[in-house]
């Protein structure tokens, strides 16, 4: 990361490495292989297995007013679309999902570094529109809103290996 100005960090991938969604069950990682915010994940239930899909599409960003202990905060939209799902999977997510947090992992001269956690939540929150019409009835999309302190969540290439089976391990043994 050496050469990166502070300014330009965001559009340069920050030295974010990895970002979680923290239940009070369970640790779900996000991330995607290119630049650009978290906008989008698939989950595909197949043979009871839960595969993950990433993509570029645009999500939009602010910065707010309010500041952190940390820093200012920024306001960041996620889109979640569950694909194929089944109506189990479905009501556990509209469970848990307004106990999540938000945590972000900063590379900071080599170092990982928690600028979010669950003693010091960055908010989130999600609003589920059971009236929207989509292509495959067996979808089901979730906006969700964050709040993080930086406008470019982002997550190193070589994370998403372990990714697919923290989901397998996550809803397989709830589930199962």
């Amino acid at each position: 990361m050496a050469g990166i100005d502070e300014k330009n960090k965001c559009a340069n991938l920050g030295g974010i490495i990895k970002i979680q969604l923290i239940s009070l069950q369970n640790v779900i990682s996000l991330g995607k292989p290119l630049a650009g915010v978290i906008s989008d994940i698939e989950l595909d239930n197949k043979k009871n297995k839960f595969n993950v899909a990433f993509f570029t599409r645009t999500a939009q960003h602010r910065q707010n007013d309010k500041r952190g202990p940390n820093g200012t905060i920024y306001r960041q939209r996620l889109t979640f679309t569950m694909r194929g799902h089944s109506l189990e999977l479905r009501n556990w997510i509209e469970k848990y999902s307004e106990h999540w947090f938000l945590a972000v992992y900063k590379d900071t001269n080599g170092a990982s570094k928690l600028i979010g956690n669950l003693e010091n939540p960055l908010s989130f929150s999600t609003d589920y529109d059971s009236k929207k019409k989509l292509t495959d009835p067996s979808e089901t999309d979730f906006e969700f809103t964050c709040e993080t302190l930086v406008p470019c969540p982002h997550v190193d290439a070589n994370f998403l290996a372990s990714i697919t089976r923290i989901f397998d391990k996550t809803f397989n043994s709830t589930f199962n």
